[in-house]
């Protein structure tokens, strides 16, 4: 890992990371340099990628975070304070996916993906934004935040219908916050993935629909289904001083499937 690195020194919580896109954007941010509070509500496969991490001469720690719940959001970040010393990027990757049509969408269902994807986000935007603008730091910046958004964030599918509300509300989320924070420096972005394998799209998609990853890739303009991988750069250039006149922006990572 590198020790000087485009993330040297930052410090970073990555919530959704013991696994999928969360975990690899920890283990990014680990090799740029930055020290990585890795946030899932399983502790077990959090501590896995520490160990994963730290055997490549990477900092990172682990913490269980619920981040529907504000309890549990709030004892992360007094966490990160304690372990850390503070917070200087926050990356929301945690979520959940349920495949049920409109017609068929329940409120148990849409409570569950609504409080995890939309009001996850605002709970712990609420608190790194706090604490980006208490520590004043100008060698630091003044915050970062990115925002694990999704190709349905504009343009939704029918069979994804709470998942769909969700990921277009985090979009909506993460402009009005860009705006609220701007005066303090602060820059909210978010990035849409596609269809990425990860074990989240295999376990809630693959298997509910009698479809393959390579009937996806057959629809993307550049032949496959990302990797959690090919998220990376843009988390780190989202991330770091590079994307510092940049803010309330998707950034489309998909393969094409969606062009604006």
């Amino acid at each position: 890992m590198s020790k000087a690195g485009r993330l040297h020194g930052r410090r970073a919580v990555v919530t959704g990371a013991g696994s999928g896109i969360g975990a690899a954007i920890a283990r990014g941010y680990a090799a740029a340099g930055a020290h990585v509070l890795v946030a899932d509500l399983n502790l077990d496969t959090a501590q896995g990628l520490v160990a994963e991490i730290t055997a490549a001469e990477g900092v990172a720690l682990a913490h269980q975070v619920d981040v529907s719940q504000q309890d549990s959001v709030d004892a992360l970040f007094t966490y990160a304070d304690e372990q850390l010393g503070g917070v200087d990027v926050l990356v929301n990757a945690a979520g959940v996916l349920r495949r049920q049509p409109f017609l068929d969408t329940d409120e148990e269902s849409w409570d569950l993906v609504l409080r995890v994807n939309s009001l996850g986000p605002l709970l712990c935007t609420q608190a790194a934004a706090k604490r980006f603008i208490a520590q004043g730091d100008e060698t630091r910046g003044a915050g970062k935040i990115v925002n694990i958004c999704s190709t349905s964030s504009r343009q939704p599918t029918g069979d994804f219908t709470a998942y769909a509300a969700s990921k277009a509300a985090l979009l909506s989320l993460t402009q009005s916050t860009a705006k609220g924070l701007a005066p303090h420096g602060i820059t909210v972005n978010g990035i849409g993935p596609g269809i990425v394998d990860t074990p989240l799209w295999r376990a809630d998609a693959l298997t509910l629909q009698d479809r393959t990853l390579e009937d996806y890739a057959a629809k993307i303009p550049l032949g496959r289904v990302s990797l959690p991988e090919d998220l990376v750069p843009t988390a780190v250039f989202l991330a770091c001083e590079d994307s510092d006149y940049m803010t309330g922006q998707l950034l489309m990572v998909d393969g094409g499937m969606v062009m604006v």
